[in-house]
Protein backbone atom coordinates (compact mmCIF):
# COMPACT_ATOMS: atom_id res chain seq x y z
CA UNK A 1 0.00 0.00 0.00
CA UNK A 2 0.78 3.78 -0.83
CA UNK A 3 0.72 6.47 2.28
CA UNK A 4 -2.10 5.72 3.97
CA UNK A 5 -2.51 3.33 2.17
CA UNK A 6 0.43 1.57 3.35
CA UNK A 7 -0.89 2.48 6.72
CA UNK A 8 -4.02 0.54 6.16
CA UNK A 9 -2.89 -2.66 4.53
CA UNK A 10 0.24 -3.38 7.30
CA UNK A 11 -3.40 -2.96 10.23
CA UNK A 12 -5.04 -5.39 8.08
CA UNK A 13 -2.57 -7.93 8.14
CA UNK A 14 -1.35 -7.37 11.61
CA UNK A 15 -4.64 -8.09 12.72
CA UNK A 16 -4.93 -11.66 10.95
CA UNK A 17 -1.15 -12.86 12.39
CA UNK A 18 -2.60 -16.54 11.50
CA UNK A 19 -1.97 -15.74 7.73
CA UNK A 20 1.38 -14.76 5.99
CA UNK A 21 0.07 -11.63 4.26
CA UNK A 22 3.39 -10.03 2.04
CA UNK A 23 3.00 -6.11 2.43
CA UNK A 24 4.81 -3.31 0.59
CA UNK A 25 5.18 -0.22 2.79
CA UNK A 26 5.45 2.20 0.36
CA UNK A 27 6.26 5.99 1.48
CA UNK A 28 4.08 5.62 4.69
CA UNK A 29 4.09 7.25 8.21
CA UNK A 30 4.87 5.38 11.38
CA UNK A 31 1.90 6.71 12.78
CA UNK A 32 -1.50 8.86 11.55
CA UNK A 33 -1.61 11.51 14.27
CA UNK A 34 2.08 12.78 13.56
CA UNK A 35 0.97 13.31 9.85
CA UNK A 36 -2.32 15.18 10.69
CA UNK A 37 -0.34 17.44 13.55
CA UNK A 38 2.54 18.13 10.84
CA UNK A 39 0.00 19.00 8.17
CA UNK A 40 -2.77 20.52 10.22
CA UNK A 41 -1.30 24.47 9.36
CA UNK A 42 -1.16 23.54 5.69
CA UNK A 43 -4.83 22.22 5.47
CA UNK A 44 -6.20 26.26 5.89
CA UNK A 45 -3.07 27.70 4.48
CA UNK A 46 -1.60 29.23 7.44
CA UNK A 47 2.38 29.27 7.85
CA UNK A 48 3.62 26.26 10.44
CA UNK A 49 6.02 28.30 12.43
CA UNK A 50 3.22 30.85 12.75
CA UNK A 51 1.46 31.26 16.33
CA UNK A 52 -2.02 30.69 14.69
CA UNK A 53 0.06 27.18 12.79
CA UNK A 54 1.32 26.20 16.16
CA UNK A 55 -2.38 26.52 17.77
CA UNK A 56 -3.51 24.53 14.77
CA UNK A 57 -0.77 21.67 15.64
CA UNK A 58 -2.18 21.80 19.11
CA UNK A 59 -5.33 21.53 18.22
CA UNK A 60 -4.79 18.17 15.65
CA UNK A 61 -3.33 16.66 18.65
CA UNK A 62 -6.15 16.50 20.82
CA UNK A 63 -8.33 16.19 17.74
CA UNK A 64 -6.44 12.88 16.76
CA UNK A 65 -6.18 11.79 20.89
CA UNK A 66 -10.01 12.53 21.50
CA UNK A 67 -11.01 10.90 18.53
CA UNK A 68 -9.22 7.34 18.90
CA UNK A 69 -8.53 7.30 15.38
CA UNK A 70 -4.75 5.89 15.14
CA UNK A 71 -2.68 4.05 12.37
CA UNK A 72 0.29 3.07 14.42
CA UNK A 73 2.16 1.50 11.60
CA UNK A 74 5.69 1.54 13.63
CA UNK A 75 3.80 -0.78 15.86
CA UNK A 76 1.83 -3.21 13.30
CA UNK A 77 4.89 -3.69 11.14
CA UNK A 78 6.47 -5.93 14.13
CA UNK A 79 2.49 -8.28 14.14
CA UNK A 80 3.23 -8.88 10.16
CA UNK A 81 4.20 -12.70 9.57
CA UNK A 82 4.24 -12.57 5.80
CA UNK A 83 7.13 -10.95 3.28
CA UNK A 84 7.31 -7.38 3.83
CA UNK A 85 9.22 -4.60 2.93
CA UNK A 86 9.54 -0.35 3.07
CA UNK A 87 9.84 1.84 -0.03
CA UNK A 88 10.37 5.39 1.41
CA UNK A 89 11.94 8.93 -0.69
CA UNK A 90 14.01 10.92 1.89
CA UNK A 91 12.81 14.10 0.18
CA UNK A 92 9.20 13.58 0.43
CA UNK A 93 6.69 16.25 1.28
CA UNK A 94 4.03 14.86 2.65
CA UNK A 95 5.31 12.12 4.75
CA UNK A 96 8.70 13.64 5.91
CA UNK A 97 11.52 11.17 6.90
CA UNK A 98 10.99 11.90 10.56
CA UNK A 99 7.79 10.55 10.30
CA UNK A 100 8.18 7.44 8.28
CA UNK A 101 7.69 3.87 8.82
CA UNK A 102 11.28 3.69 7.63
CA UNK A 103 12.53 6.44 10.43
CA UNK A 104 11.02 4.07 12.65
CA UNK A 105 12.82 0.99 11.76
CA UNK A 106 15.96 2.34 11.54
CA UNK A 107 15.91 3.68 14.75
CA UNK A 108 14.55 0.27 16.72
CA UNK A 109 17.89 -1.04 14.57
CA UNK A 110 19.87 1.24 16.09
CA UNK A 111 18.33 0.77 19.58
CA UNK A 112 19.59 -3.10 18.79
CA UNK A 113 22.98 -2.08 18.23
CA UNK A 114 22.70 -2.23 14.39
CA UNK A 115 23.32 0.45 11.86
CA UNK A 116 21.17 1.28 8.86
CA UNK A 117 22.91 -0.49 6.55
CA UNK A 118 22.84 -3.50 8.78
CA UNK A 119 19.22 -2.93 9.17
CA UNK A 120 17.10 -6.19 9.24
CA UNK A 121 13.82 -4.87 7.03
CA UNK A 122 13.78 -5.28 3.12
CA UNK A 123 14.06 -1.82 2.11
CA UNK A 124 13.51 0.51 -1.47
CA UNK A 125 15.33 3.05 -0.76
CA UNK A 126 13.82 5.54 -3.92
CA UNK A 127 16.12 8.18 -5.55
CA UNK A 128 15.04 12.08 -4.94
CA UNK A 129 13.83 13.76 -7.89
CA UNK A 130 14.34 17.65 -7.80
CA UNK A 131 11.28 19.70 -8.45
CA UNK A 132 9.37 16.74 -8.19
CA UNK A 133 6.15 15.31 -6.18
CA UNK A 134 8.73 12.87 -4.77
CA UNK A 135 5.45 11.47 -2.87
CA UNK A 136 2.81 10.46 -5.55
CA UNK A 137 5.60 9.73 -8.27
CA UNK A 138 6.14 6.89 -10.58
CA UNK A 139 8.58 4.50 -9.78
CA UNK A 140 11.73 4.92 -12.06
CA UNK A 141 12.71 2.03 -14.56
CA UNK A 142 15.64 1.15 -11.88
CA UNK A 143 13.14 1.21 -9.24
CA UNK A 144 10.69 -0.77 -10.67
CA UNK A 145 12.37 -3.82 -11.31
CA UNK A 146 13.84 -3.56 -7.92
CA UNK A 147 10.00 -3.45 -6.56
CA UNK A 148 8.72 -6.43 -9.21
CA UNK A 149 11.94 -8.34 -7.77
CA UNK A 150 10.42 -7.57 -4.32
CA UNK A 151 6.92 -8.67 -5.63
CA UNK A 152 8.31 -11.90 -7.62
CA UNK A 153 9.58 -12.56 -3.93
CA UNK A 154 7.33 -12.27 -2.32
CA UNK A 155 4.61 -14.43 -4.42
CA UNK A 156 7.60 -17.30 -4.48
CA UNK A 157 7.20 -17.36 -1.08
CA UNK A 158 3.25 -18.17 -1.14
CA UNK A 159 3.76 -22.24 -1.45
CA UNK A 160 3.53 -22.64 -5.07
CA UNK A 161 6.83 -23.36 -5.72
CA UNK A 162 7.77 -20.97 -8.27
CA UNK A 163 11.41 -19.85 -8.43
CA UNK A 164 12.06 -16.20 -8.47
CA UNK A 165 15.07 -16.17 -11.25
CA UNK A 166 12.88 -17.44 -13.79
CA UNK A 167 9.90 -14.90 -13.51
CA UNK A 168 12.95 -12.19 -12.77
CA UNK A 169 14.87 -13.33 -15.95
CA UNK A 170 11.42 -12.52 -17.58
CA UNK A 171 10.63 -9.19 -16.26
CA UNK A 172 13.46 -7.55 -17.39
CA UNK A 173 13.69 -9.33 -21.19
CA UNK A 174 10.10 -7.21 -20.65
CA UNK A 175 11.36 -4.47 -19.46
CA UNK A 176 14.16 -3.99 -21.77
CA UNK A 177 11.54 -4.66 -24.84
CA UNK A 178 9.66 -1.96 -23.70
CA UNK A 179 12.52 0.52 -23.07
CA UNK A 180 13.99 -0.68 -26.73
CA UNK A 181 10.83 0.14 -28.21
CA UNK A 182 9.85 3.69 -26.31
CA UNK A 183 13.50 4.95 -27.56
CA UNK A 184 12.71 3.81 -31.44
Amino acid sequence: GHSIGGAISTEMAAGHPHLKVSVCNSRSFCKLSSVVVLLAPSFIGVPAASRKGRALRVLARVCMALSGWELDTGRNWGHVQGFKWVEFNRADHIIPHEISLHAKLVEEEKEQGRSESELRARVLPLINLNGMDNHNRMWLDTEMVQHLNLVAEAAALDGTGSSVEPSRRQREKLLYEMLTRACQ
